[in-house]
């Protein structure tokens, strides 16, 4: 719909832009508020929509949705940043990037097979990075941002993706944008949330990890159960004893009034424990050769 449209009815296809094409579920797309959205250029007979223009009342919703913006791939759809006549004038001509060339191919604006301009090392039309795009709105430093000769590398995407998305991205390869949009897209996309959770992971301390995690959240009732089962265990691959003892062994600790619990108390649970037993105590023996360390074990 183009021509004769009220405010009201450009917000409501604003809106539905929002929600259908950037995936933003309906009540946050309700909460969104904009000023007078409205098309731009001349009205044209036959000619295809004339673009929107949306004044967002927050700065930070607007960043979101340039960094939402690269969902649109691929679609016929664009976002993009407007600003006055006057600043456009006196900004310095910059290098189109990769994403700017492909909206304009599609809009019809430049020829596909046209001669891409290389970036420099000292940025895009020659504009220096900022050092206050080193943190976001919030004050959150970005970590994981470096800049080399005026041109920005991601070191999370670049330590830890190695699937070929990761490797193909502009702040793996080098991103000569100078423009905050570049920074805040990057870090809204899946690839580099995914390399910012393995890094985590992997940087974690050892009480931390997941798996620690899970075995701090036992009860104390079934941590003192886990620790009968690995006695029982224990005192059987210690005194050379046959496996179907551990099983007589549980039924004898819960007739004393110890609580032993109703699993894991099979002959194959036995035989496991004392596997993961046997592991640990090798592994102990040639750490406290190698390192000195002092350990102590069941005693029987």
């Amino acid at each position: 719909m183009d021509g004769g449209e009220t405010y009201g009815i450009a917000e409501n296809l604003v809106r539905a832009f929002l929600q259908e094409q950037l995936g933003i579920p309906g009540e946050e797309v309700k909460r969104i508020q904009m000023e007078r959205p409205h098309r731009i250029g001349r009205r044209k007979e036959d000619a295809k929509p004339r673009p929107m223009l949306v004044k967002f009342t927050n700065s930070k919703c607007k960043d979101e949705m340039l960094a939402l913006s690269r969902r649109l791939k691929g679609t016929k759809f664009f976002m993009t940043s407007q600003y006055p006549i006057e600043v456009v004038e006196k900004r310095p001509k910059k290098a189109r990037t990769e994403e700017e060339e492909e909206e304009e191919e599609e809009e019809g604006g430049r020829d596909a097979n046209a001669a891409k301009p290389k970036p420099t090392s000292a940025g895009t039309g020659g504009r220096k990075f900022q050092t206050k795009w080193l943190y976001d709105d919030a004050g959150k430093k970005r970590d994981w941002l470096t800049v080399k000769n005026n041109i920005m590398f991601c070191t999370v995407c670049t330590t830890f993706g190695k699937d070929k998305k990761s490797q193909a991205s502009h702040f793996v390869v080098g991103c000569s944008s100078m423009k905050v949009e570049s920074i805040i897209s990057h870090e809204g996309t899946r690839n580099h949330d995914k390399n910012m959770k393995i890094k985590q992971a992997k940087s974690a301390p050892l009480h931390e990890a997941p798996s620690v995690q899970v075995l701090t959240k036992l009860s104390d009732v079934n941590t003192q159960k886990m620790k009968l089962l690995f006695r029982n265990a224990h005192a059987i691959a210690k005194k050379g004893r046959p496996i179907t003892d551990y099983v007589w062994q549980c039924s004898l600790d819960e007739k004393k009034g110890l609580s032993v619990g109703k699993t894991y108390r099979n002959r194959e649970t036995g035989k496991l424990f004392v596997k993961y037993i046997a592991k640990a105590a090798v592994f102990w023996h040639l750490a406290s050769k190698k390192y000195g360390w002092r350990v102590c074990f069941f005693t029987y």
